[in-house]
């Protein structure tokens, strides 16, 4: 599209003048209709059109005006225009002498594109590098913050841990006591001054003896996967292995937050609750003190099913335990077992069971003695 326009001063007419190569003709409009002829033009129409390169060569009050009342009747041209005048403006030279044929047009508008493409091409590149840069800083210091809060918290914390058929006798900032059981550990913060909860974080089994502070006001919690055992003094046994948490009290009372809902304990009773299903088996039995037995150096189960006898050697000193003849596993038996090495408790075994048991590296295979 070519055009040409003039503004009649007396009248406020303005005439278009468009061009092409079939067409020559004036028509006379009015401001809304002139309007209304340029919606819709792109930026090769604009930089095209007669009366939008005079108006940006060549600019004055009335010729401001229309282009202002043309960003307003259509705001969508702004963009188009503001593009197009920037260029015309940087490319004045071409465009003042005499009129460009439409292929002149096309081919300086492609030279423009390809230019402008370029320039954001390396724009975008330039924001990439810095967004990367920007991007690794930013990793660096989200992993030296990182490191620096594991390293502080570390510091700021005591670990104790047992290895398989290893027992430890602990005694807490407070002068509470922990007898802490094999394969399982135990972490505490290293200084408990000024803190208005005592915690203890426990991964296996322990059986601890609570001192009151503060005339019983300073909380001790003990916190497992599963639950928060929260006690002021008292003495509780806590077993924490494959998912399932089991709390024995002895002495004193204890409140028990099992993931949302609590749960008193009183002395004699058994609490066993698995997170994954949520599900809470309460027991009181005359065999409680059987669980807490292993503090005593002597591991006490009346009436237990083999199956679980050999899980309990399994846990504490980490064998695998085989058994040649599967009706073994359903007898039950009552026994008590010395918390020492491995090979004082094999021959108990043999006599309790009547099986013999071979020792391969890490295996336990118990045959019947009459195989």
């Amino acid at each position: 599209m070519y055009c040409s326009f003039s503004v009649n001063k007396e009248s406020g007419e303005v005439y278009i003048s468009p061009f092409s190569e079939n067409l020559k003709r004036d028509i006379k409009l009015k401001k809304s209709q002139q309007f209304e002829y340029y919606r819709g033009c792109s930026f090769l129409d604009l930089i095209e059109d007669k009366g939008f390169r005079q108006w940006v060569f060549d600019p004055d009050e009335e010729s401001h005006l229309f282009w202002d009342g043309i960003r307003q009747e259509h705001p969508e041209l702004s963009i188009p225009i503001s593009e197009a005048r920037e260029y015309l403006l940087g490319s004045k030279f071409h465009f003042e002498e005499g009129d460009l044929s439409h292929e002149e047009l096309l081919s300086k508008f492609g030279d423009f594109e390809a230019s402008r493409k370029e320039r954001k091409a390396a724009k975008d590149r330039r924001l990439l590098f810095y967004r990367r840069k920007l991007l690794a800083a930013c990793l660096v210091l989200v992993m030296a913050l990182s490191a620096w809060l594991l390293i502080g918290m570390r510091s700021s914390m005591v670990e104790y841990a047992t290895d398989f058929g290893e027992w430890k006798s602990i005694t807490l900032p407070d002068g509470s006591m922990v007898k802490l059981n094999a394969n399982s550990t135990l972490r505490t913060r290293k200084n408990w001054k000024n803190q208005e909860v005592r915690k203890v974080w426990l991964e296996g089994e322990a059986f601890f003896t609570v001192t009151k502070k503060n005339e019983g006001t300073l909380k001790f919690q003990v916190i497992t996967d599963e639950l928060t055992v929260e006690v002021l003094g008292t003495e509780f046994n806590v077993r924490n292995r494959q998912g399932e948490t089991t709390v024995v009290l002895e002495e004193g009372s204890v409140r028990l937050d099992l993931q949302g809902e609590e749960a008193m304990m009183v002395p004699g009773e058994i609490v066993k609750f698995k997170g994954s299903t949520r599900e809470i088996v309460r027991e009181t039995t005359e065999t409680a003190p059987d669980m807490t037995s292993w503090k005593n150096d002597v591991l006490v189960m009346e009436d237990t099913p083999v199956s679980q006898i050999l899980q309990k050697v399994e846990e504490i000193y980490g064998v695998e335990v085989l058994i040649g003849n599967e009706a073994i596993k359903q007898e039950r038996l009552t026994i008590g077992i010395p918390m020492k090495e491995l090979d004082v408790v094999v021959p108990i075994l043999e006599k309790s069971l009547e099986v013999k048991i071979n020792r391969e590296s890490s295996r336990l295979i118990l045959k019947s003695v009459t195989q």
